[in-house]
């Protein structure tokens, strides 16, 4: 979705970006989402799901990544539930 043009040192900050892209899972969990996004996969915790959108949007924002129509609507349906 974009990062394939990106500069080597690019996809090094992007991989290493603590603050918003890296959230620790257990393997399971982090194999059945793969690089998936809001509109194929959503966490099995429905408490967490709100966090994960939000944290899916803004890094696609900071990142310049665009967003599959899926994902903007998924997007869109899980914030509109959001506390």
């Amino acid at each position: 979705m974009g990062a394939a043009k990106w500069s080597q040192q690019r996809r090094v900050d992007f991989a290493n970006d603590e603050a918003m892209n890296l959230i620790a899972a257990d393997g399971p969990a982090n194999a059945s989402k793969g690089d998936s996004g809001p509109g194929e996969w959503m966490p099995i915790n429905r408490a967490y799901r709100c966090t994960y959108v939000l944290r899916y949007l803004q890094v696609a924002r900071k990142w310049s990544l665009p967003i599959t129509a899926a994902d903007r609507d998924s997007a869109r349906t899980i914030t509109h539930i959001c506390p």
